[in-house]
């Protein structure tokens, strides 16, 4: 099984989606949802599981109030019951925690308006959800509302849950086995090991994340190419000792298929000519997807706004 993150899909994924709510019509969804998905994927972002080429499962998301909203979940027909559900759920928990947010929101029908419903809220609580409203006035049915805190990631555990499938939202299915191994690269993923790349103050783990023209800004300079960036990240490793560097605040401001560009604030500490020294500012990166790998292709690092 592979995670892939589609920002407003279109083409075969978005057809791939659409199938499986065409598949779903009926027993889990109602007859409206197959336009109004067509819309929405045109403003929400998608992970979708795939294996052997296709698309089996899919949770599409927005952000609402400061969190992110699951909207919709689908599982194809074949594949209930084979762990894509609890899958997407832990990679989109990964992906919320990358791009700042504390909090993952969804609604789902009361199980007093559909017993089947049962199972939609315990398969959710097992994963750290809680009910924190009930409404009356949403949907026929009304609606209650779930949240969950954002992992700090510090643990990659995912809650094993039973092999009877589970209902989500008002009209999606998801079922629940851990996450496969074989997942590609996100820009997210790529971020991180950026950052353990440099803390580890070794050129050889940096070399596999950037781009052949790498372009590199520090207050010492502009520098072009992986061999004169290569030199100036070593000046610097020899200059500091002991260094302590991280990244926080990291903020998307475009993300798509073949290129994002994130802002973010860095820190770091060591030591120079044997004294404790420390600094940090803003950062601005430019990733490209190349040949299905995402690399960093420009970065500039500067002070802190005035």
């Amino acid at each position: 099984m592979e995670i892939e993150l589609h920002i407003h899909p279109e083409g075969r994924t978005a057809d791939e989606i659409l199938e499986i709510v065409d598949h779903l019509t009926d027993k889990w969804f109602s007859r409206d949802v197959a336009p109004a998905t067509r819309r929405d994927l045109l403003f929400h972002d998608v992970l979708c599981a795939k294996q052997d080429g296709r698309t089996r499962a899919f949770l599409m998301f927005t952000s609402h109030d400061g969190m992110i909203q699951i909207t919709l979940m689908g599982t194809g027909p074949d594949c209930h019951g084979q762990g894509f559900g609890s899958a997407l759920l832990a990679c989109l928990d990964r992906h919320a925690r990358d791009l700042g947010f504390d909090e993952i929101v969804t609604f789902t029908i009361p199980p007093s308006s559909n017993p089947a419903y049962q199972s939609t809220v315990e398969f959710y609580e097992k994963r750290g959800f809680r009910v924190v409203k009930k409404y009356t006035e949403l949907w026929r049915s009304g609606a209650w509302e779930l949240r969950k805190a954002v992992s700090d990631g510090t643990k990659n555990r995912i809650e094993h849950a039973s092999d009877e499938a589970a209902r989500t939202g008002p009209h999606g299915s998801v079922s629940s086995v851990p996450l496969g191994a074989n997942r590609r690269m996100t820009p997210q993923d790529l971020m991180r090991k950026y950052e353990d790349a440099l803390a580890s103050q070794k050129w050889n783990n940096i070399e596999p994340l950037v781009h052949e023209n790498i372009c590199v800004t520090f207050s010492t300079g502009t520098y072009e190419g992986k061999h004169e960036v290569q030199k100036a990240f070593e000046r610097n490793f020899a200059a500091i000792k002991d260094e302590k560097y991280s990244i926080s605040n990291l903020h998307w401001i475009y993300l798509g298929e073949e290129s994002g560009v994130c802002l973010y604030t860095f820190q770091w500490q060591g030591l120079i000519d044997g004294q404790p020294s420390s600094g940090g500012g803003r950062g601005t990166s430019v990733l490209v997807n190349e040949k299905g790998k995402w690399k960093i292709l420009t970065e500039h690092l500067g002070p802190h706004a005035s």
